[in-house]
């Protein structure tokens, strides 16, 4: 090596956090390729020689080589990782709660497209043994208090089970024994039945809260926990051994295993202080606001910090807080969740508008909002009530935190069929703001625009069956629309002919809602649609969708203008879906108004639900506004009927020459009145209508 050997621990630290040196030069033929770099096992051996388990380590140095540790960017074997923690940290001071943090924070799997991957699975274990020898030594024992709903969670990660399973048993307290974690604990046991570390947290959960823990849990195997590595406990005891003392009140016991109940290592979290909070109207100018700031301390209440009616106190947390601060909040915000079902209504609302005003506020939407409300099932069905706090949460998903549309978007699309219509209405609409600020935000196809094409067809498909069991809600068709209506603000280099194609399923039931609003809209996306499609290519997908679209399009047509309902088109074997057997079957059910109606014409404009009040309004209007009209159409309109009475020579109708001229200007109106939607799509696909607008 070219390279001056290290001298001591720092240089050691140093080298290891710029990556100056080679993993893979274990052999000597290795080494003539790493020219001007350290060969990572003679910088362990190096290590090995300073004989840390006397010296022991400064502060300093620990926080460092646990940053290091807990870097994945560090090519560091595990082997190698494991050598290091067991060998050579041994220190006489108190562990700083920011080291304990450092490491809780690498714990878990990274989120998707994570700016700073965690530490692969095999790594973290050697970490959490760490953490276990050394609660008694830290710094501030509420810290694995406060940490406990983070680490809890963390049971959900089978590599992660057994070893957190020890570290939350030494570290419980009665006052985190929950209802909530009970029933989490018996379903990761349901999982995995084998795991002793599960068992045993059971059990000590049931000597806090026999109450609660009302099954028989089988003892473990061991009689004991193990501390992590036994060896490392005893080597680290004897090196302190001159300086503190405590460790001989710990040997051997753990909460609920030869200690009293109420036993443990950690004390409770502080958060009762308050914070002296400044006076708005006090401050005059930009340099008072600076002073008032610079006097606000780390927050030691978050209820004090987020209720501050001047937001001095929040914005000082924001602008000054340090990452410890904000891990604090994060793990305040868990356990509260976690408390949320035994919340009276008024307390559940109180900390959800706190929750919301520091999202508003600062933008910033944690994950563990994300995590421990909006993506859990089991709150967001049995408080229905708390739903305006879901869609507002859901509402702040942009793209730089669009990987939360990902973790919630399969969830709330499985529970749409099973949700009452409001709530539906109120996701629907909460995930049209997202894709509409993100839509008009995104810059290129790859930022996040497939988190949000698999959001939007998530949503639409249980929407049919939905709208079906809701008695065709208008509110829930409403919202279904505008949710469509998002399409049309995305770059068309972010779409496929497949986004835009709406399934069969979803657009007859949008048509048939009799909806004027609904109808027009599906029109809308049709005309909009055309010009995806247009540019799709010539590939079989695209030749399919295009079909299918074009279905769509002759089947409304022949619907609503040509008086030819449910006709088969020719590249077709159905309409509207339907076979030929299937509408014969109902065409003799539906009355026949007069000599000028057939079955075929009872759904045109002038006669379905959705369009037959507005159409009679626009030819009374016709009939008003026409000076030399001195009759009036009985109705139903039809083109015979109009026909019959243009061609009376006895009587002076509307000043029009044909019945077809008439039903324009019934198109023209109806697109004065706001269905744009219905005259561009007959105007721009009927050849008779083509340079008549």
């Amino acid at each position: 090596m070219t390279n001056s050997s290290p001298k001591d621990i720092t240089d050691i630290i140093s080298l290891l956090s710029k990556g100056e040196y080679t993993p893979n030069c274990a052999t000597k033929t290795h080494l003539t390729h790493c020219t001007g770099k350290h060969d990572a096992f003679k910088v362990i051996e190096q290590l090995d020689s300073m004989s840390l388990d006397e010296s022991g380590i400064t502060l300093e140095s620990l926080e460092s080589l646990i940053k290091v540790l807990c870097d994945s960017n560090i090519k560091l074997s595990l082997s190698q990782r494991s050598h290091i923690i067991k060998s050579h940290i041994f220190f006489r001071f108190k562990v700083p709660t920011t080291v304990i943090y450092t490491i809780i924070n690498t714990l878990g799997i990274s989120p998707y497209k994570a700016a700073k991957p965690k530490l692969s699975h095999q790594f973290q274990t050697p970490l959490i043994q760490w953490l276990i020898a050394i609660v008694p030594y830290a710094e501030d024992n509420n810290v694995f208090t406060r940490s406990y709903g983070v680490l809890f969670h963390l049971l959900e990660y089978e590599y992660l089970r057994e070893n957190l399973s020890q570290l939350l048993a030494i570290t419980t307290r009665k006052q985190h024994v929950t209802e909530v974690r009970v029933r989490r604990l018996q379903e990761v046991l349901s999982k995995d039945p084998g795991s002793d570390g599960v068992r045993t947290l059971i059990s000590l959960y049931q000597e806090y809260r026999p109450d609660l823990v009302l099954v028989h849990i089988p003892k473990s195997r061991h009689k004991r926990l193990r501390r992590g590595s036994e060896e490392y406990v005893e080597k680290l005891r004897t090196f302190r051994v001159d300086k503190d003392g405590a460790i001989e009140g710990y040997q051997g016991r753990t909460p609920g295993f030869g200690a009293t109940k109420g036993q443990a290592i950690s004390a409770s979290a502080d958060f009762t202080s308050s914070l002296s909070l400044p006076h708005a109207h006090n401050i005059q100018d930009a340099h008072q606001l600076v002073k008032k700031l610079d006097k606000i301390e780390s927050p030691t209440s978050f209820e004090s910090t987020l209720f501050d009616p001047t937001g001095l106190s929040l914005l000082a947390f924001v602008l000054k807080g340090s990452d410890v601060d904000f891990l604090r909040f994060d793990e305040w915000m868990v356990n509260s969740f976690e408390e949320l079902q035994f919340m009276k209504t008024s307390q559940q609302k109180d900390f959800l508008s706190m929750i919301v005003n520091y999202v508003e506020t600062t933008g910033d939407l944690r994950s563990s909002i994300v995590e421990e409300f909006l993506s859990n099932e089991e709150v967001v069905t049995a408080m229905p009530h708390l739903s305006d706090y879901l869609w507002d949460f859901i509402s702040r998903i942009t793209l730089e935190n669009i990987d939360y549309l990902t973790i919630i978007g399969p969830l709330y699309s499985g529970l749409l069929p099973k949700m009452p219509d409001e709530w539906c209405s109120g996701y629907l609409d909460a995930l049209t703001r997202v894709l509409t600020n993100c839509y008009r935000s995104i810059k290129t196809n790859d930022e996040g625009s497939k988190a949000l094409i698999d959001a939007f067809q998530g949503a639409i498909r249980p929407i049919p069956t939905k709208l079906k069991s809701s008695q065709l809600n208008r509110k829930l068709a409403l919202s279904t629309c505008r949710l469509i209506h998002t399409l049309q603000l995305a770059p068309e280099y972010v779409l496929d002919v497949d986004d835009v194609v709406l399934p069969p399923p979803l657009m007859y039931t949008l048509i048939f809602l009799d909806d004027p609003i609904v109808f027009s809209s599906v029109c809308a996306h049709l005309n909009f649609a055309k010009n995806i499609i247009k540019n799709g290519g010539n590939s079989e997908k695209v030749l399919h969708f295009t079909n299918l679209h074009n279905s769509y399009v002759v089947d409304i047509c022949n619907l609503i203008w040509r008086n030819k309902a449910f006709d088969i088109p020719r590249s077709s074997t159905t309409a509207f879906g339907m076979t030929p057997e299937f509408t014969s079957s109902f065409t003799s059910m539906l009355p026949i108004f007069d000599s000028h109606t057939t079955f075929k014409s009872l759904f045109n404009l002038h006669h379905s639900p959705a369009f037959a009040s507005y159409s009679a309004d626009i030819v009374r209007a016709l009939e008003d506004k026409d000076t030399e009209c001195s009759t009036r159409h009985e109705g139903p309109l039809s083109l015979s009927s109009a026909q019959e009475l243009i061609d009376d020579p006895d009587v002076k109708w509307l000043s029009i020459s044909t019945a077809e001229d008439v039903r324009i200007e019934v198109l023209k109106e109806l697109e004065k009145i706001g269905y744009v939607g219905v005259s561009d799509l007959l105007f721009n696909h009927m050849k008779s209508l083509l340079g008549k607008r």
